[in-house]
């Protein structure tokens, strides 16, 4: 977190082996980079929930296959407890991995420079994708 303190973020939780909402996402998120500008101080950071089966190299399989720009495109991996608190107790999202499945949200979160979050949205609705590359802009032209 403090490597994108002073950034404008767009948090995702996702995994690789995904056959529900993380396709969507992900490909929701690549239009999304497609229209955002290019700015060291934007990117996106898509977090596995899966850390077991998603290692560094299957993260960055999982970018190539999404059309990532890597130098603007986060894929992070890290201990399960770790990625389960942070979506749990700093993003407020559910994540449930107590069943054979992973259940886990797929809302998008836009964190601003300060590390606030400054709101969440459907990443599997497109007319909610419009939304938040209008508010990253917004959020873009804010002094912090």
């Amino acid at each position: 977190l403090s490597d994108l303190r002073g950034k404008v973020w767009i948090a995702s939780f996702i995994f690789t082996h995904c056959a529900g909402s993380c396709p969507v996402m992900s490909h929701h998120l690549a239009k999304a980079q497609a229209e955002l500008p290019v700015r060291d101080d934007l990117k996106l950071v898509s977090i596995s929930v899966d850390p077991a089966h998603d290692t560094p190299p299957a993260l960055a399989k999982y970018a190539a296959e999404n059309g990532a720009d890597r130098s603007r495109w986060l894929f992070l991996t890290g201990e399960k407890a770790a990625v389960h608190r942070l979506s749990r107790d700093t993003f407020k999202l559910p994540l449930d991995d107590s069943t054979d499945t992973i259940d886990h949200s797929s809302k998008f979160v836009l964190v601003d420079r300060n590390g606030v979050i400054r709101g969440y949205y459907d990443g599997l609705e497109m007319e909610t994708l419009k939304q938040l590359v209008r508010d990253v802009e917004r959020v873009l032209a804010e002094k912090s």
